[in-house]
């Protein structure tokens, strides 16, 4: 990614309709979606222990002024956080396990939900700018705080991932920038690349947590429920990198350290006496019979029980089947 597509730039509608074309032809099977059996996309998003992260990569998302100005004035996690947090899991499970179709249906509803989404903020140097939520740059934020984040978190659980495998989890990512509307350009072209734009966002000033953000990172690590709002916090506080925990206003202890490092050892050790069928995220069995249907492959009860599940109810953690 050239230094010149680091600047904004507004988002081209045409340019992304003719994007979902080419994608179109660069995957023609339906059953298998974008990524499919083989992919680190599949094996890192079917663990549901990835979640661990899933409240520091909001953080990390909030930090920049103008994804904060279109949480706060479009969302509505704040009157509906439980299905909000739904409608995202969904969305994103959607993409990465779903049938092509799916996908397409799903990212074209993100990209015009997102083109609705307009304000202004104060940038780093205290300029008032306006912004559309579909601009490259924007989304190149969003889905980095989620690629990084899903490493992050897969390795604490599983230990560290081979260079390679990383590699190929980003170079996996680039499918999803372009269904999310970020133009091949405005997307870094290799892992190194990846990670010194990320590092060089944390710390550019780029992000600045305001009022605005504070009431927002409030609001977020209050969760659902008041009694697993003490364990939100610890880790999502836990897992930010130090300066925006001081710019959120989270102290981080020695005690608050040992008890992380507490729970991270009791859900290695679940993962490692618990059968992988029962810790294996449903949108995995549902494309997993999917693809079986296709080519004639058994799949065992679990695809079978969640692709029926899928079909006749909308519940957590499911995808249509």
């Amino acid at each position: 990614m050239s230094q010149a597509s680091m600047v904004s730039r507004p988002p081209d509608e045409a340019r992304y309709r003719a994007t979902l074309a080419e994608l179109k032809a660069r995957f023609p099977d339906e059953a298998r979606g974008f990524y499919g059996p083989g992919s680190m996309t599949w094996k890192i998003y079917r663990e549901p222990a990835i979640l661990i992260g899933s409240y520091r990569a909001l953080l990390l998302q909030v930090a920049h002024p103008a994804v904060a100005v279109g949480v706060a004035q479009y969302s509505s996690f704040q009157k509906d956080y439980l299905g909000r947090a739904y409608r995202t899991f969904f969305n994103m499970a959607s993409i990465f396990f779903g049938s092509r179709s799916e996908a397409f249906r799903v990212a074209g509803h993100l990209y015009r939900m997102h083109q609705r989404i307009r304000g202004e903020y104060r940038d780093a140097k205290g300029q008032q700018r306006a912004f559309v939520a579909t601009e490259p740059a924007l989304l190149r934020w969003i889905l980095a705080t989620l690629v990084e984040t899903s490493i992050t978190a897969y390795e604490l659980v599983h230990g560290p991932l081979p260079d390679r495998e990383k590699a190929q989890f980003f170079q996996e990512s680039r499918i999803t920038a372009l269904l999310m509307g970020i133009p091949a350009e405005d997307y870094p072209t290799s892992y190194e690349d990846f990670c010194r734009y990320y590092q060089q966002t944390l710390s550019d000033g780029s992000l600045r947590v305001d009022e605005r953000g504070l009431d927002l990172a409030a609001a977020i690590l209050r969760g659902p429920f008041r009694w697993g709002a003490p364990l939100i916090r610890l880790f999502a506080t836990g897992l930010l990198p130090e300066p925006l925990r001081q710019a959120y206003q989270l102290p981080w202890t020695a005690p608050q350290e040992d008890r992380l490092a507490r729970y991270l050892r009791l859900i290695r050790r679940w993962y490692r006496f618990c059968p992988r069928a029962l810790r294996t995220a449903p949108p995995y069995y549902q494309a997993q019979y999917r693809i079986g249907r296709v080519t004639g492959k058994r799949t065992g009860w679990l695809a079978y029980f969640f692709h029926q599940m899928g079909r006749w109810f909308k519940a957590p953690f499911l995808i249509r089947a």
